[in-house]
């Protein structure tokens, strides 16, 4: 329930700042009253409560809570993806940048739950748009909803955000939070030369390989029974998992030779017991 919450909160706050706010001052030249945007706030989540509560009541259509939770994570996250991440990279895009990367790729995910809504014995609904299966072989492998929602959402995200990168004109406000960002990120973060990572932070990132070398494992043993089902993707994450664990282990293993030598005594007569 307390992640339920969050969710709805943030959305609604999102819908409410991000959407409401910029839509009602420039169509009254004025911002919005805090009452008034409380209220918004407020209908917001009532809103989304009683979408979550109607999708609940159908989920077993569409494979169950886990499938439907994959496929809803799909419809907007994974094109959230471009714009965070690139926009850290590469920051030489006008304001409106990342809105229209996130519309341009949960587009192109709708456009493929038509596509699959179409394609199943049910009519074409609103159900049937976010959460209808989908199979297409591409090159020999099995897509499913999930993996075409991926590829497509983030092809159009990222391309949407690859062309404002040529449309880029900075001005005013803008221009000084994006400089002043640009900046900060470009001025690097000294730490004390004589400092160094203790044995509980190395301990730290040890527990981090062994996770990643195990989930790793556990992937690429779990894709053999399902290789021909699409259990290649397993295959994929699970290889990338282990190799980032060994990558881990190896820093680690190097960071303490060069930083955590023992001491030794020179003195030879310490190393025996004295009588």
């Amino acid at each position: 329930m307390s992640s339920t919450d969050t969710t709805f909160n943030w959305l609604g706050a999102v819908l409410t700042k991000d959407v409401f706010v910029p839509i009602s001052t420039l169509l009254r030249k004025k911002e919005p009253e805090e009452r008034t945007q409380l209220w918004v706030g407020k209908g917001c989540v009532a809103i989304l409560g009683i979408t979550a509560i109607w999708i609940a009541f159908n989920v077993q259509r569409f494979g169950g809570a886990f499938d439907v939770y994959i496929k809803a994570e799909s419809l907007y996250k994974i094109t959230l993806f471009v714009p965070v991440f690139f926009g850290l990279l590469y920051t030489k895009t006008p304001w409106w940048s990342a809105i229209a990367s996130v519309i341009a790729g949960v587009s192109a995910v709708l456009m493929v739950g038509l596509v699959a809504s179409v394609k199943s014995v049910d009519s074409v609904s609103f159900m049937n748009i976010l959460f209808a299966d989908l199979e297409v072989e591409w090159f020999g492998f099995i897509l499913t909803r999930f993996e075409l929602n991926a590829v497509l959402g983030m092809t159009a995200s990222l391309g949407v955000f690859t062309i404002s990168a040529f449309l880029n004109k900075r001005s005013g406000a803008f221009k000084k939070r994006i400089e002043s960002f640009e900046k900060d990120l470009q001025t690097p973060a000294y730490a004390d030369e004589d400092s160094k990572i203790g044995s509980e932070g190395l301990q730290a990132y040890r527990l981090m390989a062994i996770l990643a070398c195990g989930l790793g494992i556990f992937l690429i043993i779990l894709c053999v029974p399902t290789f021909s089902e699409g259990g290649w993707l397993n295959a994929f994450v699970g290889l990338l998992a282990l190799g980032i664990g060994i990558f881990i282990f190896i820093a680690v293993r190097r960071y303490e030779q060069k930083h955590c030598q023992p001491n030794i005594n020179s003195n030879p007569s310490n190393s025996h017991d004295q009588t």
